[in-house]
């Protein structure tokens, strides 16, 4: 991540950050290292919308769905209660973020809305360098 390029909320603490996407048809992984925390985030770029992940105890879910508009790969997540008034089901913390890649395929932008804010991620590609052979 290049933290000066992006656009954090002031409330991030995030202080390094590292991406690896891996891409096999419309199964697309992000992995995630944080400040040395890893996490994945696994999505299919079908359009529908999957349970990612629920929690029983709080009548929740995690709902996720991803698509391509074009060469932007759109992904959003939303929580979805069950447990709600007599109108059924409510929904709260939708994201959306859209990914793209410069044209010299060396920064991936992320943008990220959701209902109280917004900010852009930027992340410098690594380039491996192979080392000098030793004669």
């Amino acid at each position: 991540m290049n933290a000066t390029k992006s656009k954090l909320p002031k409330s991030s603490k995030t202080g390094s950050q590292t991406l690896v996407i891996k891409q096999n048809g419309v199964q697309i992984e992000f992995h995630f290292d944080v400040d040395g925390k890893q996490s994945l985030n696994s999505y299919e770029a079908d359009k529908k919308e999957k349970v990612i992940r629920e929690v029983p105890e709080a009548g929740s879910k995690l709902v996720a769905k991803a698509y391509w508009k074009g060469a932007i790969l759109i992904t959003e997540t939303k929580v979805v209660f069950s447990r709600s008034s007599s109108l059924g089901p409510w929904e709260m913390m939708h994201t959306k973020d859209s990914w793209s890649i410069s044209s010299d395929g060396l920064v991936l932008t992320e943008r990220s809305q959701w209902e109280d804010g917004q900010s852009q991620t930027v992340y410098d590609k690594e380039i491996d360098v192979p080392s000098a052979k030793l004669p």
